[in-house]
């Protein structure tokens, strides 16, 4: 590959990086509402099991299980998303390098246009832009992955009480029978009792 061709493909991935940074804020606002969201709808569902409610709590552990299905979309689209912007930052500096090397890169007129198009395909301030968005990536998947691991901590919970739930339930059963086959012994010898009566006095 010549570096015209790979300067051609790094100014591609160059644009589609472009892309996605315009992009990207309103992604972050859009995830910020759905942090936010997702906040209340955990605390919603702490609120559940207290009602001792089976169908609400089977919604409740429903709910909590799709929440951390699209918390992990976003987490993955995220990190995708870093990896690229890194991969592009590379490649963005590599075709810096390999610009340099042109024979007519030295000329006052082709260096205003090489700018120029740095400024089309990155934008203004595109380091510090760039870390300032990279943080932020930074500090959204690592509150992704913190809301993950309380979810888990959730569904865990839920399980636990499911299963206590069931044993008591299970116990409660077997009082009942135990209640039943009681009973029935006391019918019995109560009427034994009354046979008992009854041939006494012949």
């Amino acid at each position: 590959m010549t570096i015209e061709t790979e300067i051609e493909y790094v100014e591609s991935q160059l644009r589609i990086g472009h892309h996605i940074k315009d992009t990207f804020e309103e992604m972050q606002q859009q995830n910020r509402k759905l942090w936010q969201h997702w906040d209340q709808l955990l605390q919603h569902c702490e609120q559940l099991p207290q009602q001792r409610n089976q169908r609400q709590h089977a919604k409740a552990k429903q709910l909590r299980k799709q929440i951390l299905q699209d918390m992990t979309a976003i987490t993955q689209l995220n990190q995708s998303i870093s990896s690229m912007r890194h991969t592009l930052r590379v490649l963005y500096n590599k075709m810096h390098i390999h610009s340099s090397t042109k024979v007519n890169s030295s000329t006052k007129e082709d260096s205003e246009e090489h700018d120029k198009k740095d400024k089309i395909l990155d934008g203004e301030n595109s380091t510090d832009e760039g870390k300032t968005l990279e943080k932020e990536m930074e500090e959204v998947v690592e509150r992704n992955l913190e809301i993950q691991e309380l979810v888990k901590e959730h569904l865990k919970r839920d399980d636990e009480k499911e299963d206590a739930l069931k044993k008591s339930e299970n116990k409660i059963e077997a009082l009942n029978k135990r209640e039943a086959l009681l009973k029935s012994r006391l019918e019995a010898l109560d009427k034994m009792q009354m046979e008992a009566g009854l041939f006494s006095r012949y």
